[in-house]
């Protein structure tokens, strides 16, 4: 590894269903276990300042930005990744219906129905705003919240309920702020990853960083099957034109996944 990975931690603002599962495991394999951590499921107070300096990645669904100041001895790198909307939503859509009895499983038009509109430029602005610990504390508390559902809503119902409650939409005087809060964010991230060419993206992270690593076994982690719908080309539109702030925040997070590419290329030569 190059001799100044030691001044950065690299810092994975992980979206939910967008590949960053196997982005992390990757990392994991390919550094020692005292130079990862996930936040999720471990907390930076527990450990020593010594155990914080051998740190070089920090992942986790409930990391947000302004994590690294618990690390102040590190120069902060963000990393994030972000995913076509529309695959997006399919794929969120699968994981859901997981563990929905066979018998309970909605078709993927009435789920959708009650789903958020721009719910992933919710999710990367409420990060961007997120500077204590109260994004990880929602984080635990909608996990547990999710469990008890699971064990005592056996029909689904409540779930169902509750989605239609959460259907109401973000107020349009609301929509640019945040759009502009998302956009912030990625400009801030040292690099954005695509999900649709997380691979190339991972190879050249991982040259820059210094990281070595056996690319026959990098796998794209996924156990969840993706049967019970099939993204066609009208669906898709109708999600491009329903989720606009979320299609707008794709395609500036492309031009600055070029844009940042070209800019650190520098670094390799």
């Amino acid at each position: 590894m190059k001799k100044n990975k030691d001044n950065y931690i690299y810092i994975f603002l992980h979206p939910p269903r967008s590949g960053g599962e196997s982005l992390t495991k990757f990392f994991e394999e390919n550094l020692s276990p005292a130079e990862t951590i996930r936040v999720d499921t471990n907390k930076l107070s527990d450990k020593t300042d010594d155990e914080k300096r051998k740190i070089i990645f920090l992942s986790g669904h409930s990391a947000y930005f302004g994590i690294h100041k618990k690390i102040s001895h590190k120069k902060p790198r963000y990393i994030t990744i972000i995913r076509d909307p529309a695959e997006w939503l399919v794929s969120l859509y699968h994981s859901r219906m997981q563990n929905f009895p066979e018998d309970k499983k909605q078709p993927f038009e009435k789920w959708y129905s009650f789903q958020k509109r721009n719910d992933l430029t919710l999710y990367f602005d409420e990060t961007f705003r997120s500077t204590d610990d109260k994004i990880v504390f929602f984080h635990f508390i909608k996990q547990k919240l999710r469990e008890i559902l699971d064990k005592i809503d056996k029909t689904r119902t409540i779930h169902t309920f509750l989605k239609r409650l959460r259907r109401k939409q973000i107020p349009k005087d609301a929509q640019k702020i945040k759009l502009q809060n998302a956009k912030k964010l990625l400009d801030e991230c040292w690099f954005v990853c695509i999900t649709e060419r997380v691979i190339k993206d991972l190879k050249f992270l991982f040259k820059l960083i210094g990281i070595k690593a056996d690319w026959k076994n990098y796998k794209v982690l996924s156990n969840i099957p993706r049967k019970l719908f099939v993204l066609d080309k009208k669906t898709k539109e109708k999600i491009y034109r329903e989720n606009p702030l979320d299609l707008d925040l794709y395609k500036y997070a492309l031009r600055l996944n070029k844009i940042k590419k070209k800019k650190l290329t520098a670094y390799l030569k």
